[in-house]
């Protein structure tokens, strides 16, 4: 005889059968007179498994014993092994009664209760508990939960939320049927839904649940019973309490709370205080119709975190406050904002914002030449020196700038959040003594970095931008011992302003013969101007007026006064350009001699669409610098110019050596009471290359400097304008093969 039948999911229709109408491979079961009992092990041997059939149920699943849940019945037959003839009782005999396979339950939420309102309290501990499946526990299963906590989207329902979002609030594994959520955890946001479940399984993979293990979904809104009933607490945090910036300018952020759905407006006056009294006074206003979340979502397209509803700004965002006055170097300066929220109710909260603050960098720090260097036979110095040094932040506050988080809710409909902007000006200074009693040899020069902060800015690239190094030379004129130092002056536009941080003194000596520093004689002493004595201003200068600016002359075009600062706009001569070179100016001093003592004049600009970056600045894109020196060449060169027809930048300074004209690109003027400096940029051809493989074109080298002095007759100071390449760059040499070329290491 053998075996033939089925077991089937009678809820389902699920079935695996064994046919009857082939005989099976395996030895027939010869049955002796008398009754005979076959256990399961018996049974196995006699079932031939290759010809088993599946209904909606795979083999795997029949393997590992993970029958579906539903009622089942079992119906077992004996057929002639010979014939195929049945030789048992026909069904519904030889079928089992209906019995039942179930899946152990999943765990039973418990708190906190579906659909109820959890109440705010920034320090008290929510705890969520459920039932443990009781089944389990007693068949010594050890149970592992997945506790998962998610924020509810608006217009999703909780369990659309539950299977599609992402990144949860909360995914934890715990082996208890409790979990305790504290302040440590992520903050949960008031006026918020939030669903959570737990899915539960058996360590000892000896237990299968329902649903996969999953709870149901249960949901609660985070939020006050009573807005007025929590004290609000707001604080300062950018710039940071304690803290130093480099920024001129800097917005001033103020962290609240608790947030709340139900306010309708923010107001604030905050106050702006050095040790010499006020110096800003702000008021702002926004309006929320429909609470702080719904606003901010739709500003940003998403919902807004809790930081970012958190921060309100309450002032000297230039595109909201342009007329805010500069900080002044070295200057603590304390911040009380005083803000108020309206509720929906028309009820008001108020709070004290605190925080204080100082402008400016730490003291340079001076490396090279170091301490006792010595040097034989030579003059000239290079000098190098850190601007300063980063402090690294506190723990919990904000560093150089806010977050990107925080940038991106408070930039608005604004492209940035604000113009961080570094001016200064260090003086070095070398003296025979260490109280510098007699200087012999010092320089002057401007610090400036500019960056439009966006959510996207590069902190790290920043701050290689600010804290960096810095090198010059100077001539240093006779054998003997030295001493040198760097300060930062407290005005960048002032020459003569007095330090408001000094660097350690280094002392280094000079052995040996001298030689005349013919650079400097020849050079720099016709670069540099006389220094102004007289510095008390006037506002009488009107257009058409000659100013005397440096070695320069400006004639005045237009002129507007805020209290004793001039801004406006001018023409400049500069004679070994052949041009008169449009220039504009803003808040510069004038004495009654006509002398700009204080500020600088800049040239305008007749384009600025494809205006390359200048070395020390950022990068020298090669393709810029080619459509540059394109434009120059069209009309813009020096040698055709009229002078009586004033012109913008960017001209052309070309000239013919060995046959060929070369054409420098002038791409930066600026006019100081000092001296005057201008940027420059120049495509070198390289036309023993091959033709560039994207256009066929000769491939060239962007060169570039910028702070090159000069003066009416010519260029002046070390290096007498030479031009630097900035970064690495490499060409194509031949099929296969490059050639590179190594950024200028300028000392």
């Amino acid at each position: 005889m053998f075996f033939a039948g089925s077991l089937t999911n009678l809820t389902t229709q699920q079935s695996v059968t064994v046919p009857n109408n082939v005989a099976p491979v395996t030895p027939p079961l010869l049955v002796p007179p008398g009754l005979k009992i076959l256990n399961g092990n018996d049974l196995t041997t006699l079932i031939n498994t290759a010809g088993i059939q599946y209904t909606g149920i795979s083999e795997q699943q029949v393997a590992n014993g993970n029958l579906p849940e539903g009622e089942y019945q079992l119906c077992l037959q004996a057929y002639d092994y010979q014939t195929l003839e049945l030789r048992s009782q026909p069904e519904p005999l030889g079928c089992s009664n209906i019995f039942t396979v179930q899946y152990v339950q999943p765990p039973m939420l418990v708190g906190p209760q579906c659909e109820s309102e959890v109440l705010y309290s920034p320090t008290s501990t929510i705890v969520f508990n459920w039932v443990p499946p009781a089944f389990a526990v007693f068949n010594g299963a050890i149970l592992n939960y997945e506790f998962r906590l998610i924020e509810v989207p608006q217009g999703m329902s909780p369990i659309t939320a539950m299977q599609s979002v992402t990144i949860p609030v909360m995914l934890q594994n715990t082996l208890f049927n409790t979990f305790l959520y504290t302040s440590l955890n992520p903050a949960l946001i008031p006026g918020r839904e939030y669903a959570w479940r737990v899915k539960v399984s058996d360590l000892n993979n000896t237990v299968l649940f329902a649903n996969n293990g999953e709870s149901q979904v249960c949901t609660f809104r985070y939020g006050l019973p009573d807005p007025l009933l929590i004290p609000m607490t707001a604080v300062v945090a950018f710039p940071a309490p304690g803290s130093r910036t480099p920024f001129s300018r800097v917005p001033l952020i103020v962290k609240y709370e608790p947030v709340d759905t139900s306010y309708r407006s923010f107001s604030a006056s905050t106050q702006l205080r050095d040790n010499q009294g006020v110096n800003d006074l702000i008021s702002t206003q926004l309006d929320w119709p429909a609470g702080p979340d719904a606003f901010l979502q739709q500003q940003l397209g998403a919902s807004p975190t809790l930081t970012q509803l958190q921060h309100v700004q309450t002032g000297r965002n230039l595109a909201t406050f342009p007329t805010a006055p500069a900080l002044v170097h070295q200057h603590t300066y304390e911040v009380n904002a005083e803000l108020n929220f309206t509720l929906s109710s028309g009820d008001e909260k108020t709070a004290n914002a605190l925080g204080n603050f100082t402008y400016g960098l730490n003291k340079p720090l001076v490396k090279s030449p170091p301490q006792d260097t010595v040097f034989i036979n030579k003059n000239r110095i290079v000098f190098t020196f850190r601007s300063s040094d980063t402090l690294p932040p506190i723990p919990g506050q904000m560093g150089l700038l806010p977050s990107s988080e925080i940038i991106r809710a408070l930039k608005g409909s604004q492209n940035n959040l604000f113009k961080a902007e570094v001016l200064e000006r260090y003086r070095l200074e070398v003296a025979r003594d260490i109280n510098f009693d007699s200087i012999v040899s010092q320089q002057t020069a401007l610090f400036r970095v500019e960056e439009f902060v966006t959510p996207s800015t590069n902190l790290n690239f920043l701050k290689s931008r600010i804290y960096r190094d810095l090198t010059q030379e100077l001539y240093v004129p006779d054998t003997g011992q030295y001493f040198w130092r760097v300060h930062w002056l407290s005005n960048p536009l002032d020459t003569a302003s007095a330090p408001y941080e000094t660097s350690a003194v280094l002392r280094f000596r000079i052995n040996g013969a001298i030689a005349a520093d013919t650079i400097q004689g020849a050079c720099v002493a016709d670069c540099n101007a006389p220094i102004i004595t007289d510095r008390n201003p006037v506002t009488t200068v009107v257009p058409e007026q000659l100013l005397k600016v440096g070695k320069f002359n400006m004639k005045v075009q237009t002129i507007t006064y805020l209290g004793p600062m001039a801004s406006g706009t001018g023409l400049i001569a500069v004679p070994f350009m052949n041009t008169t070179i449009k220039v504009k100016f803003n808040d510069i001093f004038i004495n009654a001699q006509g002398e700009v003592y204080q500020g600088l004049v800049a040239a305008s600009y007749d384009t600025i669409g494809f205006m390359p970056n200048i070395p020390g600045l950022g990068k020298l894109a090669i393709n810029n610098v080619e459509q540059l020196m394109d434009y120059v060449k069209d009309g813009r060169e020096t040698s055709i110019f009229d002078p009586s027809i004033p012109m913008g930048l960017p001209l052309g300074v070309d000239k013919v050596t060995d046959g060929e004209r070369y054409t420098v690109a002038v791409v930066g003027m600026t006019f100081a009471p000092e001296r005057a400096t201008l940027a420059a940029a120049l495509a070198f051809p390289m036309p023993f290359l091959a033709p560039r493989t994207s256009d066929g074109k000769t491939q060239h080298l962007g060169l570039g400097a910028s702070d090159i002095c000069f003066h009416p007759n010519g260029l002046a100071g070390l290096g007498i304008g030479g031009l630097y390449l900035a970064e690495p760059v490499e060409f194509d040499y031949a099929p296969g093969q490059f050639m590179k070329f190594k950024n200028s290491i300028i000392d």
